[in-house]
Protein backbone atom coordinates (compact mmCIF):
# COMPACT_ATOMS: atom_id res chain seq x y z
CA UNK A 1 0.00 0.00 0.00
CA UNK A 2 2.67 2.41 0.93
CA UNK A 3 5.22 0.83 -1.54
CA UNK A 4 6.45 2.70 -4.94
CA UNK A 5 6.90 1.09 -8.14
CA UNK A 6 10.11 0.70 -10.16
CA UNK A 7 8.68 2.98 -12.59
CA UNK A 8 7.92 5.44 -10.69
CA UNK A 9 11.45 5.65 -8.54
CA UNK A 10 13.62 6.01 -12.20
CA UNK A 11 11.00 8.82 -12.81
CA UNK A 12 11.96 10.67 -9.72
CA UNK A 13 15.73 9.58 -9.79
CA UNK A 14 15.60 10.88 -13.33
CA UNK A 15 13.63 14.07 -12.60
CA UNK A 16 16.31 14.50 -9.60
CA UNK A 17 19.16 14.25 -12.35
CA UNK A 18 17.44 16.42 -14.29
CA UNK A 19 17.38 19.36 -11.70
CA UNK A 20 20.94 18.75 -10.55
CA UNK A 21 22.28 19.28 -14.23
CA UNK A 22 20.09 22.64 -14.50
CA UNK A 23 21.71 23.93 -11.37
CA UNK A 24 24.86 22.94 -12.45
CA UNK A 25 25.13 24.50 -15.66
CA UNK A 26 26.71 28.05 -16.10
CA UNK A 27 25.65 30.91 -17.79
CA UNK A 28 27.00 33.00 -20.59
CA UNK A 29 30.83 34.65 -19.95
CA UNK A 30 30.70 38.20 -19.77
CA UNK A 31 33.90 40.76 -18.84
CA UNK A 32 34.02 44.64 -19.41
CA UNK A 33 36.88 46.80 -20.27
CA UNK A 34 38.06 50.39 -19.59
CA UNK A 35 41.38 52.35 -19.78
CA UNK A 36 42.72 55.57 -19.19
CA UNK A 37 44.67 57.74 -21.78
CA UNK A 38 46.67 60.68 -20.06
CA UNK A 39 48.23 62.12 -23.10
CA UNK A 40 46.98 64.08 -25.86
CA UNK A 41 49.35 62.50 -27.37
CA UNK A 42 48.06 59.11 -27.46
CA UNK A 43 44.05 60.01 -27.19
CA UNK A 44 44.82 61.91 -31.05
CA UNK A 45 46.24 58.21 -32.21
CA UNK A 46 42.86 56.85 -30.84
CA UNK A 47 40.62 59.77 -32.46
CA UNK A 48 42.62 59.15 -35.38
CA UNK A 49 42.80 62.50 -38.20
CA UNK A 50 39.91 62.93 -41.21
CA UNK A 51 40.66 64.70 -44.49
CA UNK A 52 39.82 68.16 -43.38
CA UNK A 53 37.01 68.39 -46.11
CA UNK A 54 33.51 70.13 -45.63
CA UNK A 55 31.95 66.68 -47.52
CA UNK A 56 33.29 64.83 -44.27
CA UNK A 57 30.61 66.69 -42.03
CA UNK A 58 27.38 63.98 -41.59
CA UNK A 59 27.93 60.54 -42.08
CA UNK A 60 30.33 59.30 -40.11
CA UNK A 61 30.49 55.97 -42.59
CA UNK A 62 31.68 58.18 -45.55
CA UNK A 63 34.14 60.16 -43.97
CA UNK A 64 37.90 60.20 -45.56
CA UNK A 65 40.40 59.71 -42.55
CA UNK A 66 44.05 60.66 -43.35
CA UNK A 67 45.13 58.66 -39.92
CA UNK A 68 42.73 55.88 -39.04
CA UNK A 69 40.77 55.85 -35.48
CA UNK A 70 41.48 53.20 -33.04
CA UNK A 71 37.61 52.42 -33.15
CA UNK A 72 37.51 51.92 -36.96
CA UNK A 73 40.49 49.75 -36.82
CA UNK A 74 38.57 47.96 -34.04
CA UNK A 75 35.74 47.58 -35.92
CA UNK A 76 37.77 46.48 -39.30
CA UNK A 77 39.75 44.09 -37.24
CA UNK A 78 35.74 42.15 -36.48
CA UNK A 79 35.37 42.33 -39.97
CA UNK A 80 38.42 40.43 -40.94
CA UNK A 81 38.48 38.16 -38.34
CA UNK A 82 34.91 36.80 -39.12
CA UNK A 83 35.95 36.86 -43.23
CA UNK A 84 39.16 34.59 -42.16
CA UNK A 85 37.42 32.42 -40.19
CA UNK A 86 34.88 31.93 -43.23
CA UNK A 87 38.21 30.70 -44.81
CA UNK A 88 38.61 33.93 -46.98
CA UNK A 89 42.24 33.93 -47.76
CA UNK A 90 42.68 37.54 -48.21
CA UNK A 91 41.59 38.01 -44.94
CA UNK A 92 43.72 35.19 -43.36
CA UNK A 93 46.64 36.41 -45.29
CA UNK A 94 45.87 40.47 -43.91
CA UNK A 95 45.18 38.65 -40.12
CA UNK A 96 48.27 37.40 -39.95
CA UNK A 97 49.93 40.39 -41.26
CA UNK A 98 48.51 42.20 -38.90
CA UNK A 99 49.26 40.24 -35.72
CA UNK A 100 52.75 40.29 -37.12
CA UNK A 101 52.89 44.31 -37.06
CA UNK A 102 51.22 44.36 -33.94
CA UNK A 103 54.31 41.99 -32.23
CA UNK A 104 56.81 44.47 -33.77
CA UNK A 105 55.22 46.88 -32.42
CA UNK A 106 55.04 46.24 -28.86
CA UNK A 107 58.56 44.97 -29.32
CA UNK A 108 59.80 48.81 -30.71
CA UNK A 109 57.57 50.17 -27.86
CA UNK A 110 59.23 47.99 -25.07
CA UNK A 111 62.81 49.06 -26.71
CA UNK A 112 62.12 52.80 -27.02
CA UNK A 113 60.48 52.45 -23.06
CA UNK A 114 64.11 50.77 -21.98
CA UNK A 115 66.03 53.39 -23.49
CA UNK A 116 64.57 56.20 -21.73
CA UNK A 117 64.50 54.51 -18.32
CA UNK A 118 68.01 53.95 -18.82
CA UNK A 119 68.38 58.17 -18.71
CA UNK A 120 66.22 58.55 -16.01
CA UNK A 121 68.22 56.28 -13.75
CA UNK A 122 70.76 59.39 -13.95
CA UNK A 123 68.45 61.05 -11.21
CA UNK A 124 70.99 61.91 -8.44
CA UNK A 125 70.21 59.23 -5.21
CA UNK A 126 68.57 62.12 -2.75
CA UNK A 127 65.88 63.32 -5.59
CA UNK A 128 62.55 61.66 -5.25
CA UNK A 129 60.34 62.03 -8.56
CA UNK A 130 56.89 60.76 -8.40
CA UNK A 131 55.04 58.79 -10.83
CA UNK A 132 53.60 60.87 -13.80
CA UNK A 133 49.73 61.19 -14.64
CA UNK A 134 47.11 63.41 -15.86
CA UNK A 135 44.88 65.33 -13.95
CA UNK A 136 42.32 64.80 -16.20
CA UNK A 137 42.81 61.08 -17.94
CA UNK A 138 40.20 60.34 -20.91
CA UNK A 139 38.34 56.99 -20.33
CA UNK A 140 37.16 54.75 -22.50
CA UNK A 141 34.97 51.90 -22.67
CA UNK A 142 36.32 49.18 -25.09
CA UNK A 143 34.91 46.48 -27.00
CA UNK A 144 36.42 44.00 -29.57
CA UNK A 145 34.96 41.18 -31.73
CA UNK A 146 38.31 40.27 -32.59
CA UNK A 147 41.52 39.56 -30.28
CA UNK A 148 43.40 41.74 -32.75
CA UNK A 149 41.38 44.66 -31.51
CA UNK A 150 42.47 44.60 -28.28
CA UNK A 151 46.22 44.23 -29.08
CA UNK A 152 46.14 47.19 -30.99
CA UNK A 153 44.31 48.66 -27.59
CA UNK A 154 47.17 47.26 -25.83
CA UNK A 155 49.77 48.64 -28.10
CA UNK A 156 48.04 52.09 -27.92
CA UNK A 157 48.39 51.84 -23.42
CA UNK A 158 52.16 51.38 -24.42
CA UNK A 159 52.42 54.43 -26.57
CA UNK A 160 50.71 56.14 -23.96
CA UNK A 161 53.03 54.86 -21.31
CA UNK A 162 55.65 55.77 -23.29
CA UNK A 163 54.85 59.12 -23.76
CA UNK A 164 54.32 59.56 -19.96
CA UNK A 165 57.91 59.21 -19.16
CA UNK A 166 59.22 60.86 -22.42
CA UNK A 167 57.74 63.99 -21.19
CA UNK A 168 58.63 63.92 -17.60
CA UNK A 169 62.10 63.23 -18.79
CA UNK A 170 62.34 66.14 -21.15
CA UNK A 171 60.61 68.42 -18.22
CA UNK A 172 63.32 67.68 -15.70
CA UNK A 173 65.94 67.61 -18.41
CA UNK A 174 67.03 64.31 -18.85
CA UNK A 175 66.05 63.95 -22.34
CA UNK A 176 66.26 67.20 -25.23
CA UNK A 177 63.07 68.08 -27.03
CA UNK A 178 64.51 66.48 -30.49
CA UNK A 179 64.80 63.36 -28.90
CA UNK A 180 61.38 63.79 -27.65
CA UNK A 181 60.11 64.32 -30.64
CA UNK A 182 61.81 61.32 -32.53
CA UNK A 183 60.60 58.91 -30.09
CA UNK A 184 56.95 60.26 -30.22
CA UNK A 185 56.95 59.99 -33.71
CA UNK A 186 58.50 56.53 -33.78
CA UNK A 187 55.98 55.49 -31.49
CA UNK A 188 53.15 56.59 -32.83
CA UNK A 189 54.10 55.41 -37.06
CA UNK A 190 53.36 51.93 -34.79
CA UNK A 191 49.84 52.66 -34.64
CA UNK A 192 49.08 54.33 -37.07
CA UNK A 193 51.13 51.95 -39.37
CA UNK A 194 48.45 49.12 -38.06
CA UNK A 195 45.21 50.72 -38.51
CA UNK A 196 46.10 52.02 -42.00
CA UNK A 197 46.86 47.98 -42.97
CA UNK A 198 43.16 47.43 -41.75
CA UNK A 199 41.71 49.94 -43.77
CA UNK A 200 43.67 49.25 -46.59
CA UNK A 201 41.68 45.35 -46.61
CA UNK A 202 38.92 44.51 -49.05
CA UNK A 203 36.83 41.24 -48.95
CA UNK A 204 37.31 38.37 -51.56
CA UNK A 205 35.42 35.53 -51.05
CA UNK A 206 38.19 33.23 -52.64
CA UNK A 207 38.53 30.33 -50.50
CA UNK A 208 41.00 27.08 -50.81
CA UNK A 209 38.17 25.35 -52.52
CA UNK A 210 37.46 28.14 -55.63
CA UNK A 211 41.25 29.54 -55.69
CA UNK A 212 42.05 30.59 -59.18
CA UNK A 213 45.33 31.82 -60.16
CA UNK A 214 43.69 32.75 -63.56
CA UNK A 215 40.12 34.09 -62.35
CA UNK A 216 38.92 37.48 -62.98
CA UNK A 217 38.12 37.79 -59.32
CA UNK A 218 41.88 36.66 -58.78
CA UNK A 219 43.26 39.45 -60.70
CA UNK A 220 41.06 41.69 -59.53
CA UNK A 221 41.94 40.87 -56.17
CA UNK A 222 45.84 41.06 -56.51
CA UNK A 223 45.84 44.03 -57.96
CA UNK A 224 44.44 45.86 -55.25
CA UNK A 225 46.14 43.81 -52.47
CA UNK A 226 49.05 41.56 -53.81
CA UNK A 227 49.93 37.97 -54.41
CA UNK A 228 48.36 35.43 -52.18
CA UNK A 229 51.20 34.28 -49.92
CA UNK A 230 51.92 30.58 -50.75
CA UNK A 231 52.42 29.53 -46.95
CA UNK A 232 48.99 31.56 -45.87
CA UNK A 233 47.55 28.74 -48.46
CA UNK A 234 49.36 25.71 -47.15
CA UNK A 235 48.45 27.16 -43.44
CA UNK A 236 52.50 27.31 -42.87
CA UNK A 237 51.15 30.97 -41.94
CA UNK A 238 48.44 31.51 -39.38
CA UNK A 239 47.25 33.95 -37.25
CA UNK A 240 47.48 32.66 -34.04
CA UNK A 241 43.42 33.17 -33.30
CA UNK A 242 41.92 31.29 -35.79
CA UNK A 243 41.45 27.09 -36.02
CA UNK A 244 43.73 24.62 -37.31
CA UNK A 245 42.83 24.23 -40.57
CA UNK A 246 41.66 20.67 -41.13
CA UNK A 247 43.55 18.05 -42.95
Amino acid sequence: MYGMSISQSKGIVMEQNKHSQQLLQAGPLKSTLTLKLHTSYAIRLWEGRVVPNSQNDGDEKKRKWMIPSLPMFISRAGHITDDAKKGYLYAEMWLYQLEQALEQGTRTIQKLLSEVEKQLVQLPAVAVISDISSTSPVDLAIFSKSPVGYKCVWLLVGVDQLALRVLQGEHYGFISRQQRDKVLKLAGYQVRHVTGMAVNYRKYELTRHNLDLNSETYQQASRYLGEIDPDIISGRKRASFLPSLKK
